[in-house]
């Protein structure tokens, strides 16, 4: 014979029931830093890319992916904890990285194995290029006579010599 439930216990098992689903979904890896940042713009090519989760991962389901502007891969280190932190991810950045909208791609397993996925952007502003290169102009003044002007052009001034 079935014995009526207590309203203690039926209070218990519907927290239970509710509370079970957000522990295990707490359970996953979530992205909490990243170098670059997510949506900054960088000056100069990042020499790594660096991304930290709230949990200790399991390095053989982790990876970290580069696409540049266009879509394609761009050449990475093999991914590895940084340091003695299991929270971090890092590679070093092999390829060349031209100015531009870069996405990064990041899989990350935690104890459970679950791999999580995510992504975010940064981009690379355009650094300004000094030209090393000197100009040379030359040209003719008065009289037929030439002038070379070395290093930057210069505007020539009628009948100064």
């Amino acid at each position: 014979m079935l014995q009526p439930c207590r309203p203690r216990s039926l209070a218990f098992l519907l927290l239970l029931a509710l509370v079970l689903p957000f522990r295990s979904a707490a359970a996953h890896p979530r992205l909490v830093r990243a170098v670059p940042a997510a949506e900054s713009h960088v000056q100069t090519m990042p020499r790594a890319l660096s991304v930290t989760f709230n949990e200790s991962l399991t390095i053989a389901l982790s990876r970290l992916t580069l696409l540049d502007p266009t879509g394609q891969p761009v050449a990475l280190d093999t991914v590895r904890f940084a340091s003695e932190d299991t929270k971090t991810l890092t590679a070093s950045i092999l390829g060349t990285m031209p100015a531009g909208r870069y996405t990064v791609k990041w899989q990350a397993a935690g104890a459970d194995g679950h791999p999580m996925r995510g992504q975010y952007t940064f981009v690379l502003d355009a650094a300004p290029v000094e030209s090393t290169k000197r100009t040379t102009d030359t040209g003719t003044l008065k009289g037929g006579a030439s002038s070379t002007l070395r290093g930057t052009s210069r505007p020539r001034v009628p009948g100064v010599r």
